[in-house]
């Protein structure tokens, strides 16, 4: 009966040591997939994934999120009731 509760104690502990392994890989994922900076990396890539299998629809489907994106980032430039949003715009603003 000890043997076999040693060997399932091993198990749960090395269940656990991989399960904080792959919550550790995807905490690190999610962290890059949201920052803006990567952004014109992933999209360079999806450019040169683009060209390398001559798929329209997958043209077709980037320009379409691009667009919609663009729309998305403008609604967000210009709202004023951002104001958070708005007091960092005063870093980019010219002081000459």
């Amino acid at each position: 009966m000890t043997m076999v509760a040693i060997c399932l104690g091993v198990l749960c502990l090395v269940l656990v040591a991989i399960a904080y392994r792959l919550f550790k890989a995807w905490e690190a994922s999610r962290r890059t997939y949201g920052d803006p900076a990567v952004f014109s990396g992933v999209l360079e890539m999806t450019i040169n994934r683009i060209n390398e299998t001559n798929d329209w629809e997958r043209l077709e489907v980037l320009r379409r999120d691009l667009r919609r994106g663009l729309r998305e980032v403008n609604a967000l430039r210009h709202d004023v009731g951002n104001a958070d949003l708005r007091a960092s715009k005063t870093k980019f603003e010219r002081t000459d």
